[in-house]
């Protein structure tokens, strides 16, 4: 959903833990968290991830490996510096959840970010991939 579709994954798992316990999102909260990790992304997360993947593959012939290791915690650091600003803005900003309906909260949320981030016309995109990341995330009731 990240390289291919343009999606944050933080935001992903934003749209669908927030509904969980509130409101969704109106469109101005939505397009603020969108604001707040796209600079984080830009600025912090894109540069770490960066280096992370070109120490995969090694530098000529140098052993990257421990440094990938810290690399990828730092990287994973900022994300969740990123998902901490992110649960203090839905606090701040969104009402509690008006009622059982998490499902449809979340698909209406992760319809509107697709939306806003245009993720629908990259190739290959299916809003099945968002409808699997509710299904593993909440513990829906009809799973069995």
């Amino acid at each position: 959903m990240q390289d291919a579709h343009g999606l944050n994954v933080n935001l992903v798992l934003w749209c669908v833990w927030s509904a969980e316990f509130f409101a969704e999102p109106a469109s101005a909260a939505l397009k603020s968290a969108i604001a707040i990790a796209g600079a984080w992304e830009a600025s912090i997360v894109a540069p770490l991830r960066s280096v992370r993947r070109t120490l995969k593959s090694g530098v000529a012939g140098i052993d990257a490996g421990p440094l990938r290791d810290q690399v990828k915690a730092a990287e994973l650091a900022a994300e969740q510096s990123l998902q901490a600003r992110l649960d203090m803005m839905a606090r701040e900003t969104l009402g509690p959840a008006p009622g059982p309906d998490r499902e449809g909260r979340a698909r209406r949320a992760l319809a509107a970010y697709a939306r806003a981030a245009r993720a629908a016309e990259t190739p290959g995109f299916s809003i099945s991939l968002l409808e699997e990341v509710i299904r593993l995330t909440l513990d829906s009731p009809d799973q069995g």
